[in-house]
């Protein structure tokens, strides 16, 4: 689950049953913060939903050097939080001999969190993985999904270029011509679909970054009708119906 914008904070429970993705600078496509003066102050809706998170869930800080004031401030003034175990307790990942300072090391001393030294993100989850018994697939099975992408590919441009070059015969050809014509289609269009999206979504990035919000919900509609399962979509529809509405 995706939430990239302040206005679906909502969705944030504190039983958190899949993974989620919380972007408190918002989605490109939703006005991203990015200024200093935009990224001061967090949110009140992020607020609350940081702290149903924190109060189930232990913070694990990764690549984060604390330059944020919005989120930084936020932690400070909840310290006691933490403390009283009223928040799981937070643990800091720095790297190697990086110099701890500022508002990370008020943060920790206030709230007597752990600071962990690493040697790259690559074996924090490597160790992250271990402790869970994740098991590293064979070459075979993590190359297997591309593999089966690859051969419907071939397969499909194979059997469309061959029909095309094969005519009709006759009026039973005819009718078998216009069956498999069908197979046909669903095949290019499963291979065309995801770059036909990619498409739609960066076209309505552009026009929302433009002002010209009814064109974007356009497109995005379009994508929604290709997949109709993506929530991103879905949360992006809505977030341009608000900007319409407001």
């Amino acid at each position: 689950m995706i939430i990239g914008h302040e206005t679906l904070a909502h969705y944030i429970s504190r039983q958190i049953n899949r993974p989620t993705i919380i972007k408190i600078h918002r989605d490109l496509l939703f006005d991203p913060k990015n200024t200093v003066e935009e990224v001061e102050v967090l949110h009140d809706n992020w607020k609350k939903a940081l702290d149903n998170v924190f109060s189930d869930y232990h913070p694990i800080f990764i690549g984060y050097a604390g330059n944020d004031n919005s989120l930084m401030d936020f932690l400070i003034e909840n310290s006691e939080k933490f403390l009283k175990d009223e928040w799981s307790f937070p643990y800091w990942l720095m790297y190697k001999t990086d110099k701890i300072e500022g508002k990370v090391l008020e943060f920790l001393e206030q709230t007597n969190g752990y600071l962990i030294r690493h040697n790259g993100f690559d074996e924090v989850l490597y160790m992250l993985g271990a402790a869970f018994d994740y098991k590293l697939p064979s070459k075979e099975t993590f190359l297997s999904d591309a593999e089966k992408r690859f051969q419907m590919l071939s397969s499909s441009i194979d059997e469309f270029t061959e029909k095309s070059a094969a005519g009709k015969d006759s009026e039973s050809d005819e009718r078998n011509d216009e069956d498999d014509s069908v197979e046909i289609d669903q095949a290019v269009y499963q291979i065309t679909n995801q770059a036909e999206l990619q498409r739609m979504y960066r076209e309505a990035v552009m026009l929302n970054n433009t002002g010209k919000y009814e064109e974007a919900l356009k497109e995005i509609e379009k994508a929604i009708e290709l997949e109709p399962d993506n929530v991103e979509y879905h949360d992006s529809y809505e977030m341009l119906k608000s900007k319409l509405n407001s």
